[in-house]
This record gives structure tokens, sequence and C-alpha cells, in this order.
């Protein structure tokens, strides 16, 4: 079910990306774009009637270990 992303505790947690809570019925698009050093991951989260809610481009050397 849905619920109320404003006013949810998730919009002060720092791990959380800015702008990236939805609390209506939705579902996440993963996408893997790019050639070699330019390859990303693009995560898109679509609602119920189809309207994307946000999109967030990662570049594949943010998703690499810390040393």
């Amino acid at each position: 079910g849905s619920w109320d992303g404003a006013n949810s505790s998730k919009k002060d947690d720092p791990h959380v990306m800015p702008d990236t809570i939805v609390g209506t019925q939705n579902f996440v698009q993963i996408d893997v774009t790019g050639e070699g050093d330019h390859r990303a991951l693009v995560v898109s989260c679509i609602d119920k009637d189809g309207v994307t809610r946000f999109t967030q481009t990662i570049p594949a050397r943010d998703l690499q270990p810390s040393n």
C-alpha cells in the first residue's frame, strides 16, 4: 500500500537520496547505459499512472567499492 512519504522519518535519513521518497504505489525501472568508462546505472521511479516521479543516474565509478 501507499504511505505518507512527505512526513516520513526517512526524509531526514542521510542515506536516502534527496527527492526519491515516493509514498504512492510505484515501481522502479533499472537500466544500464553507456560503454566502458561511461557506463551508468539509471534508476527511474514510475507511479501507478505511468508518471515518472524521479530518475537518478549513477555513474559506474560511484558504484565501485572504496579502498
